[in-house]
């Protein structure tokens, strides 16, 4: 009996250490788009403890993942209102109004946060920012905070928009490298990840195509055979466009 009762009062921390935290247990489910589910749980968390600024962040993350843009705005503000403080808070905040387009708004709440949290984290407020400024059609502080936000990590999302910052500059050689590394990443992506990435890679060697066509054209030749030989450039916009050039090559 008592080797039993030993066993439990010893074994009873190691169950509840080894649980799942709420974080860990809304990404689980977000990787299985089991939304309701997700916000079920952070619900119940949020009528029990209220004044936990990461519940409120949790659920406006889990409505942003579902495309409901509206319901984590009006999630996300009313955190604002109880934890103006919080970088935490204003990096979803901004994250939200990056969602909806309001590109100036997040800056400035990425911004605000940025100098509170610390420098290990920086990454995260980087991406966002580079993303925002990218949009803006602002390229060389895209490419300034994107590659910042890569840190010593491969980051898909990061070297995506890297690619795309370096394609919208004529830097066709770094944007496939940023491509390329990005699809080390891909098995982690949502699968409409996969034709986002292969479009702007698709389209970014059409580009590179036509810039090296007047100088060299059995090269550019090759490079169009290569995209309608590969399978991972089927997209009928990337398809439709290399066999136009190669016929004219």
């Amino acid at each position: 009996m008592k080797a039993h009762l030993f066993f439990w009062f010893v074994g009873l921390p190691l169950l509840v250490w080894a649980e799942d935290t709420l974080s860990q247990k809304v990404e689980k489910l977000l990787q299985t788009s089991n939304y309701q589910q997700a916000r079920d749980l952070v619900e119940r968390a949020l009528q029990k403890e209220p004044d936990i600024s990461s519940h409120y962040i949790l659920l406006s993350r889990i409505y942003r993942e579902e495309g409901r843009y509206s319901n984590a705005y009006r999630v996300i503000k009313e955190a604002y209102g109880y934890f103006p403080k919080n970088p935490w808070v204003a990096k979803e905040f901004a994250d939200v109004y990056r969602n909806l387009g309001e590109y100036r708004k997040a800056l400035t709440l990425y911004r605000e946060g940025l100098p509170e949290i610390e420098e290990r984290y920086h990454t995260l407020w980087y991406y966002g920012m580079g993303v925002c400024y990218f949009e803006l059609g602002e390229h060389d502080r895209a490419i300034l905070f994107l590659e910042k936000s890569l840190g010593r990590k491969i980051s898909f999302w990061s070297l995506y928009y890297l690619g795309r910052a370096y394609r919208a500059k004529g830097l066709f050689s770094r944007a496939i490298w940023a491509f390329e590394r990005s699809e080390l990443q891909l098995f982690l992506q949502p699968e409409w990840a996969k034709p986002l990435l292969y479009t702007e890679w698709g389209t970014t060697l059409i580009e590179f195509g036509l810039a090296i066509k007047q100088t060299n054209t059995e090269a550019a030749r090759a490079l169009f055979s290569f995209l309608l030989q590969d399978k991972r450039f089927s997209q009928r916009h990337v398809r439709e466009r290399a066999e136009f050039w190669l016929k004219r090559l």
